[in-house]
């Protein structure tokens, strides 16, 4: 052993977006902390890439509903007024019988819509006539297709989790899942009806999602967020053990650290790996969590060489149209600065659940099957003049099985070791905005018992004062909302 530290509140250990936004809140609360990241940059899956003048996202391309629970950290690091958002009635794309289907952002609209069978819309307008129940562990196919109907499944909801949780309807839970949905069942014993009884009680009139990214991409976030926690790269926790009330390290190069409380923000399978020595019955559970693979290809063309007007987010694929890709956004139609004047950006999802295999493909197939799906769509009438790919061999954790009896165990196995903490998509959302949200909430418990709730009140009102922010470089604008 190298060296012994013992002057921490909290070692965090992984420096995702997770990792970074819990060091974060629990810095802004005055408390001594560390973050250990195994590689030599932070953000995990997060990353943008720009170069003559494209900007493209390896993970997450937005952060969705950014407003609300989420404003503090981000006004905290210094993006709060680098937000730039997407039209508020901006268009979003689904795929049925070969052509793409505006899709309605309410209930409303959907009863409306030519996206549906009149007997589909029918099946929709009955919901709330359909009798409540309790199962288990039900799928998220059984709980739509008793709620709504086969229409609804494949056009609603499945291509949404295929395409945005490259997850599979038949294996997934409903209540880990969709969590919005089946709660408002279990509660008002209707979707439809609380939606209703929601908006009676003043909630905000639900409508499309709200997208908003930055000036320089997502990376801005992960860039920021490091400049205030100052993550320690390429330092790899190897094993974890509790002495009396601390929590000791020991990192990959030898060293020895101890903390009060330890937060573990790394994906399943290394978390397993961190504690199992500790506790065989916790690392049994995270190693039955599964990933999805995803492939995001980015394609670069001249505006004219695209006939679709391209006016929206995107589109999403149902399974039964039998394409390769799983959907595509349109990010430089939904903010400035992501391709170069008069040409447009198409960046393709595959693999997932869906097509677990379409990492094997090589860049020139993977590149020729998305061709293929999307000339007959948006008209392609000439090749992209810019090609990236990102591939990502465990991209996003699959809720599949009885998913919430499983993260009850794994909450009830961390309870057993005083101070250990996770904070991981894999137990709370895979969204961006989740990551933000659950982080603050373990910062907020870990501030709590060690200053007491009175002193978190206090140090939360002054919430960036002491925290280094990052600043506009000489030069730089703002990027404008559309």
């Amino acid at each position: 052993m190298n060296r012994q530290t013992e002057s921490l509140d909290t070692l965090v250990i992984g420096g995702g977006v997770s990792g970074l936004a819990c060091a974060w809140h629990l810095r802004r609360n005055g408390l001594e902390v560390e973050l250990w990241e195994g590689q030599q940059e932070a953000g995990g899956k997060i990353r943008s890439r720009q170069g003559q003048g494209w900007l493209t996202e390896s993970g997450a391309t937005w952060l969705m509903d950014p407003a609300g629970d989420t404003t503090p950290i981000l006004e905290g690091v210094g993006l709060g007024t680098l937000l730039t958002r997407k039209k508020p009635d901006a268009a979003r794309y689904l795929l049925r019988d070969g052509v793409l289907q505006d899709v309605p952002s309410t209930v409303a609209g959907m009863l409306r819509s030519k996206l549906f069978s009149f007997a589909g819309r029918m099946r929709l307008a009955t919901e709330p006539f359909r009798p409540r129940l309790a199962i288990p562990g039900e799928s998220v196919s059984d709980f739509v297709l008793r709620r709504f109907g086969r229409e609804v499944l494949q056009y609603g909801i499945e291509p949404y989790v295929a395409g945005s949780l490259a997850s599979d309807v038949e294996l997934a839970e409903a209540k880990a899942t969709l969590p919005r949905l089946t709660g408002l069942e279990e509660r008002f014993g209707s979707i439809t009806a609380g939606v209703l009884c929601r908006r009676l009680q003043g909630a905000p009139r639900p409508g499309a999602p709200q997208a908003a990214s930055f000036s320089g991409g997502m990376q801005s976030l992960i860039d920021s967020l490091s400049v205030s926690v100052r993550p320690l790269l390429g330092k790899a926790a190897k094993s974890i053990s509790r002495v009396g009330s601390r929590w000791w390290v020991e990192a990959a190069d030898g060293s020895v650290t101890s903390a009060r409380h330890l937060v573990v923000a790394t994906p399943a399978q290394e978390t397993a790996a961190l504690v199992r020595d500790l506790n065989q019955t916790l690392a049994h559970l995270l190693d039955g969590i599964t990933y999805a693979p995803v492939m995001v290809v980015h394609l670069g063309f001249s505006r004219d060489a695209v006939t679709h007007r391209l006016e929206g987010t995107g589109f999403l694929v149902p399974g039964h149209e039998n394409r390769q890709i799983n959907g595509c956004l349109w990010p430089a139609s939904v903010f400035s600065n992501r391709a170069p004047q008069g040409h447009v950006l198409l960046s393709c999802y595959l693999g997932g659940a869906r097509h677990p295999g379409a990492l094997l493909d090589d860049d020139k197939t993977a590149v020729n099957k998305v061709l293929s799906d999307l000339e007959p769509l948006l008209g392609l009438r000439a090749d992209p003049v810019m090609v990236r790919i990102d591939r990502h061999p465990r991209a996003l954790p699959l809720y599949f099985g009885a998913y919430s009896q499983r993260l009850k165990s794994i909450d009830q196995q961390f309870e057993k070791s005083s101070g250990l903490h996770l904070v991981s998509a894999y137990a709370g959302g895979v969204s961006v905005r989740d990551r933000l949200i659950q982080a603050g909430a373990v910062a907020e418990k870990i501030s709590t018992q060690l200053l007491g709730s009175q002193a978190v009140r206090r140090l939360s009102v002054n919430a960036t004062k002491g925290l280094p922010q990052t600043p506009l470089a000489s030069g730089q604008t703002l990027t404008q909302p559309l």
